[in-house]
């Protein structure tokens, strides 16, 4: 039998894009220049199968900030990165001088901290100072060079004809002036990165990148069309993830360590052969 349908019912759509919704809500709340909104983020990742840094659950410090237009600059990227990476290192100093026993003294990473600058790459110039290595692999070899790293400019493809450093929607950030925070962790000693962020796209940019993929069609649907007509703020935003940085500060080898994900019976298997205890989602015959 068909079930009669309640009046209460109604079609529901579950938000896809955190940073549009971000930038509509600046503008709803009549946000002014240099204020912002805050969003603590829990989503589903669609078709991850899972490893040490990914689980299907990303947790995020999301964030949008309004600006000028005059203010969609390298410099205005770098200076709000800068400050984004000393509350990064402020909070390792706490956490060690409070919880000191989170390091191993006797591991050879004991002493390592995080560097209290941050040094900016272009995507660019890291593929020329890497040409023979793949994307992660460069990133990692950049974090060991450097210590941490701002890579700047992800979406468009290198001189060369290379692919993006990473390949990014069309509709969020300027691809000019967005990138990625990384760092090595202490103890799997590969590129870490922590936060996405960027100063989002104007009517100019928008319509670059649209037709750079070739998707200029979406430039009806409502967002898309907001911003090529000026209708939104203009504004910088981003999200700094919560169990990455929890496994940064606490040194621990894998996400599953500081959040409860999904994983496969044979993962919980293979990281307790590794000595990594992950937090069960389930009940799981080991």
């Amino acid at each position: 039998m068909m079930k009669e349908k309640s009046p209460y019912e109604l079609e529901c759509e579950v938000v896809q894009s955190l940073a549009k919704w971000k930038r509509v809500m600046l503008d709803r709340l009549d946000c002014q220049v240099g204020e912002g909104i805050y969003c603590d983020s829990t989503s589903i990742r669609k078709g991850y199968k899972g490893d040490v840094t990914h689980s299907v659950i990303a947790d995020q410090w999301d964030f949008e900030v309004r600006i000028n237009e005059e203010d969609r600059t390298i410099n205005t990227l770098k200076e709000y990165v800068t400050k984004m990476w000393k509350i990064v290192t402020d909070c390792e100093d706490f956490i060690l001088e409070k919880y000191p026993d989170i390091i191993l003294q006797d591991h050879p990473t004991a002493t390592r901290r995080l560097p209290k600058e941050i040094t900016f790459l272009t995507s660019q110039e890291l593929h020329e100072m890497f040409p023979g290595l793949g994307v992660h692999e460069r990133e990692t070899a950049a974090v060991k060079r450097f210590g941490a790293i701002f890579i700047i400019g992800m979406g468009w493809p290198m001189k060369d004809g290379s692919p993006a450093e990473e390949v990014r929607s069309p509709g969020y950030d300027d691809w000019n002036l967005n990138g990625d925070i990384m760092t090595e962790h202490p103890l799997t000693e590969y590129r870490h990165e922590l936060m996405s962020t960027g100063i989002r796209v104007n009517s100019e940019s928008l319509r670059a990148q649209l037709e750079h993929r070739d998707m200029m069609d979406q430039a009806e649907l409502p967002f898309m069309e907001a911003v090529l007509e000026n209708k939104l703020p203009f504004c910088y935003g981003g999200g700094l993830g919560i169990s990455r940085l929890l496994m940064l500060l606490l040194r621990t080898g894998h996400i599953g360590e500081v959040q409860v994900g999904i994983w496969h019976d044979e993962h919980y298997k293979q990281a307790k052969a590794a000595g990594i205890d992950l937090i069960p989602d389930r009940v799981v015959e080991m």
